[in-house]
Protein backbone atom coordinates (compact mmCIF):
# COMPACT_ATOMS: atom_id res chain seq x y z
CA UNK A 1 0.00 0.00 0.00
CA UNK A 2 1.38 3.41 -1.00
CA UNK A 3 1.44 6.24 1.53
CA UNK A 4 0.72 9.78 0.37
CA UNK A 5 1.24 11.84 3.55
CA UNK A 6 2.92 11.65 6.92
CA UNK A 7 1.77 13.73 9.89
CA UNK A 8 3.84 14.52 12.97
CA UNK A 9 6.69 16.65 14.32
CA UNK A 10 9.08 18.06 11.72
CA UNK A 11 12.86 17.89 12.19
CA UNK A 12 15.76 18.87 9.93
CA UNK A 13 13.69 20.39 7.12
CA UNK A 14 16.28 21.27 4.45
CA UNK A 15 14.46 22.50 1.39
CA UNK A 16 15.79 26.07 1.24
CA UNK A 17 19.23 24.91 0.05
CA UNK A 18 20.04 21.42 -1.31
CA UNK A 19 22.59 19.47 0.71
CA UNK A 20 25.32 17.07 -0.51
CA UNK A 21 24.15 13.47 -0.77
CA UNK A 22 25.73 10.91 1.56
CA UNK A 23 27.16 9.38 -1.62
CA UNK A 24 28.97 12.42 -3.07
CA UNK A 25 28.75 10.99 -6.60
CA UNK A 26 24.98 11.45 -6.49
CA UNK A 27 25.30 15.23 -6.17
CA UNK A 28 22.90 17.18 -3.98
CA UNK A 29 19.44 16.59 -2.56
CA UNK A 30 16.54 18.12 -0.69
CA UNK A 31 15.47 16.31 2.47
CA UNK A 32 13.16 16.53 5.45
CA UNK A 33 12.39 14.31 8.42
CA UNK A 34 9.31 13.78 10.54
CA UNK A 35 8.71 12.07 13.89
CA UNK A 36 5.65 9.81 13.75
CA UNK A 37 3.82 7.48 16.12
CA UNK A 38 4.86 3.85 16.47
CA UNK A 39 1.70 2.71 14.65
CA UNK A 40 2.41 5.03 11.72
CA UNK A 41 6.05 3.87 11.66
CA UNK A 42 4.92 0.23 11.50
CA UNK A 43 2.60 1.06 8.60
CA UNK A 44 5.43 2.91 6.84
CA UNK A 45 7.90 0.04 7.34
CA UNK A 46 5.40 -2.40 5.84
CA UNK A 47 4.88 -0.15 2.81
CA UNK A 48 8.56 0.75 2.29
CA UNK A 49 10.73 -2.04 3.75
CA UNK A 50 13.89 -0.60 2.16
CA UNK A 51 13.30 2.83 3.73
CA UNK A 52 12.40 1.94 7.29
CA UNK A 53 11.90 4.55 9.99
CA UNK A 54 14.92 5.33 12.14
CA UNK A 55 14.52 4.36 15.80
CA UNK A 56 15.91 6.54 18.60
CA UNK A 57 15.54 5.82 22.31
CA UNK A 58 13.18 8.31 23.91
CA UNK A 59 15.76 8.95 26.64
CA UNK A 60 18.29 10.05 23.99
CA UNK A 61 16.00 11.93 21.63
CA UNK A 62 16.22 15.42 23.16
CA UNK A 63 20.02 15.38 23.24
CA UNK A 64 20.09 14.60 19.51
CA UNK A 65 17.23 16.75 18.20
CA UNK A 66 17.21 19.56 20.82
CA UNK A 67 13.45 19.25 21.42
CA UNK A 68 11.43 17.09 23.85
CA UNK A 69 10.44 13.67 22.53
CA UNK A 70 7.06 14.13 20.76
CA UNK A 71 5.79 10.72 21.91
CA UNK A 72 7.02 10.68 25.49
CA UNK A 73 4.98 7.58 26.41
CA UNK A 74 6.84 5.45 23.84
CA UNK A 75 10.16 3.71 24.57
CA UNK A 76 11.42 4.80 21.16
CA UNK A 77 10.84 7.69 18.76
CA UNK A 78 10.40 6.91 15.06
CA UNK A 79 11.87 9.28 12.47
CA UNK A 80 11.17 8.99 8.75
CA UNK A 81 13.47 10.89 6.37
CA UNK A 82 12.49 11.59 2.78
CA UNK A 83 14.86 12.83 0.08
CA UNK A 84 14.78 14.01 -3.50
CA UNK A 85 17.82 14.41 -5.72
CA UNK A 86 18.23 17.74 -7.47
CA UNK A 87 18.78 15.91 -10.79
CA UNK A 88 16.63 13.53 -12.78
CA UNK A 89 17.84 10.06 -13.81
CA UNK A 90 19.00 11.53 -17.14
CA UNK A 91 21.19 14.11 -15.35
CA UNK A 92 19.00 17.13 -16.08
CA UNK A 93 17.94 19.41 -13.20
CA UNK A 94 14.53 18.73 -11.65
CA UNK A 95 12.04 21.15 -13.30
CA UNK A 96 10.98 24.02 -10.99
CA UNK A 97 7.40 22.77 -10.74
CA UNK A 98 8.65 19.50 -9.24
CA UNK A 99 11.16 20.88 -6.72
CA UNK A 100 10.06 20.22 -3.11
CA UNK A 101 8.60 23.28 -1.38
CA UNK A 102 7.58 24.31 2.12
CA UNK A 103 4.05 25.63 2.61
CA UNK A 104 2.41 27.19 5.65
CA UNK A 105 -1.31 26.90 6.26
CA UNK A 106 -2.70 30.40 6.83
CA UNK A 107 -6.45 30.21 7.21
CA UNK A 108 -7.72 28.45 4.11
CA UNK A 109 -4.66 29.40 2.06
CA UNK A 110 -1.38 27.55 1.55
CA UNK A 111 1.47 30.06 1.38
CA UNK A 112 4.87 29.00 0.09
CA UNK A 113 7.65 29.88 2.57
CA UNK A 114 10.52 27.76 1.21
CA UNK A 115 12.99 30.62 0.87
CA UNK A 116 11.57 33.09 3.38
CA UNK A 117 11.32 31.04 6.60
CA UNK A 118 13.53 28.34 8.12
CA UNK A 119 11.48 25.64 9.83
CA UNK A 120 12.92 24.66 13.23
CA UNK A 121 12.79 21.24 14.85
CA UNK A 122 9.54 20.86 16.78
CA UNK A 123 7.27 22.45 14.18
CA UNK A 124 4.12 20.43 13.50
CA UNK A 125 2.99 19.50 10.03
CA UNK A 126 2.99 17.03 7.17
CA UNK A 127 5.30 15.67 4.50
CA UNK A 128 3.70 14.58 1.24
CA UNK A 129 5.17 11.55 -0.50
CA UNK A 130 5.88 10.67 -4.13
CA UNK A 131 5.48 6.90 -4.54
CA UNK A 132 6.68 4.80 -7.41
CA UNK A 133 7.28 1.11 -8.03
CA UNK A 134 10.86 0.26 -8.90
CA UNK A 135 12.33 -3.10 -9.95
CA UNK A 136 13.69 -3.59 -6.43
CA UNK A 137 10.41 -2.70 -4.75
CA UNK A 138 8.34 0.37 -3.78
CA UNK A 139 10.20 3.66 -3.34
CA UNK A 140 9.11 6.85 -1.57
CA UNK A 141 10.65 10.25 -2.11
CA UNK A 142 10.08 13.74 -0.82
CA UNK A 143 7.32 15.76 -2.44
CA UNK A 144 6.47 18.80 -0.26
CA UNK A 145 6.25 19.93 3.35
CA UNK A 146 3.27 21.65 4.97
CA UNK A 147 3.69 23.44 8.32
CA UNK A 148 0.62 23.67 10.54
CA UNK A 149 2.32 24.98 13.69
CA UNK A 150 5.50 26.87 12.87
CA UNK A 151 8.55 27.28 15.06
CA UNK A 152 10.89 29.54 13.12
CA UNK A 153 14.63 28.98 13.18
CA UNK A 154 16.68 32.19 13.21
CA UNK A 155 20.35 31.92 12.31
CA UNK A 156 22.86 33.44 14.78
CA UNK A 157 23.93 36.01 12.19
CA UNK A 158 21.94 37.61 9.40
CA UNK A 159 19.25 40.13 8.57
CA UNK A 160 16.55 38.40 10.64
CA UNK A 161 17.56 40.10 13.89
CA UNK A 162 14.89 42.06 15.71
CA UNK A 163 15.72 44.23 18.70
CA UNK A 164 14.28 42.70 21.86
CA UNK A 165 13.63 39.32 20.27
CA UNK A 166 15.81 37.68 22.93
CA UNK A 167 13.00 38.13 25.45
CA UNK A 168 10.42 35.99 23.63
CA UNK A 169 12.53 33.26 22.10
CA UNK A 170 14.44 30.18 23.17
CA UNK A 171 18.01 29.08 22.50
CA UNK A 172 18.09 26.01 20.26
CA UNK A 173 21.31 24.75 21.80
CA UNK A 174 23.35 25.45 18.67
CA UNK A 175 23.72 29.22 18.93
CA UNK A 176 20.61 29.83 16.83
CA UNK A 177 17.19 30.85 18.04
CA UNK A 178 13.81 29.24 17.75
CA UNK A 179 10.74 31.45 17.96
CA UNK A 180 7.83 29.63 19.51
CA UNK A 181 4.36 30.93 18.69
CA UNK A 182 1.95 30.97 21.64
CA UNK A 183 -0.25 28.18 20.28
CA UNK A 184 2.80 25.98 19.65
CA UNK A 185 3.60 25.91 23.37
CA UNK A 186 0.54 23.82 24.08
CA UNK A 187 0.19 21.98 20.77
CA UNK A 188 0.33 18.21 21.08
CA UNK A 189 2.06 16.13 18.37
CA UNK A 190 -0.19 14.17 16.04
CA UNK A 191 0.36 11.21 13.79
CA UNK A 192 -2.03 9.63 11.25
CA UNK A 193 -3.02 8.31 8.03
CA UNK A 194 -1.89 7.54 4.58
CA UNK A 195 -3.45 6.74 0.99
CA UNK A 196 -2.01 6.83 -2.55
CA UNK A 197 -0.04 9.32 -4.61
CA UNK A 198 1.60 9.23 -8.03
CA UNK A 199 5.09 10.15 -9.14
CA UNK A 200 5.55 13.70 -10.42
CA UNK A 201 1.95 14.65 -9.67
CA UNK A 202 1.08 17.77 -11.65
CA UNK A 203 -1.99 18.58 -9.55
CA UNK A 204 -2.26 22.20 -8.47
CA UNK A 205 -2.70 21.02 -4.85
CA UNK A 206 0.76 20.13 -3.49
CA UNK A 207 -0.88 18.04 -0.80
Amino acid sequence: MAISKLTGTLVYVQLDTPKPCFDAEKGTEWKASIVVSEDDADEWNDAYPKQKAKEVKTSEFEEIYKIPAPFADQRKQYIITLRKNTKLANGNPVPPQYTPKVFQQKGKTLVEITSSVLVANGSEGQISVDHYDAKMGPVARLKNVKVDTLIEYVKPEGSGYESGSEFDSADDGNGGTVRVPEKAKTAAPKGKKPPVDSDDDSSSDPF
